[in-house]
């Protein structure tokens, strides 16, 4: 239900550009989403429209660099070192 998309270098979330590489996604000859079906159109303008929170609160949503650092700095950093039983 969550991930984190992390880089060396800035991750430049661009909407339109993600729902157009979403559009051309083809399997076996057939396109993923098929834009002539209204529904299938409104299900991915909900994709591509999942709203950024700053605050981390909404269930589906983005927080870009700065946000999530605020948010979360005096959290513990999770590391292969202090990961406890999971790793033993």
């Amino acid at each position: 239900m969550n991930c984190i998309a992390v880089s060396d270098s800035p991750v430049v979330f661009d909407r339109e550009r993600w729902r157009a590489n979403l559009l051309r996604y083809v399997i076996d000859g057939k396109h993923v989403i098929d834009a002539s079906d209204p529904t299938q159109m409104t299900r991915l303008e909900e994709i591509v429209g999942i709203p950024d929170d700053p605050t981390g609160r909404t269930l589906v949503s983005f927080e870009n660099d700065d946000q999530l650092r605020g948010r979360l700095q005096n959290r513990l950093i999770i590391t292969d070192d202090n990961m406890g039983t999971e790793w033993r």
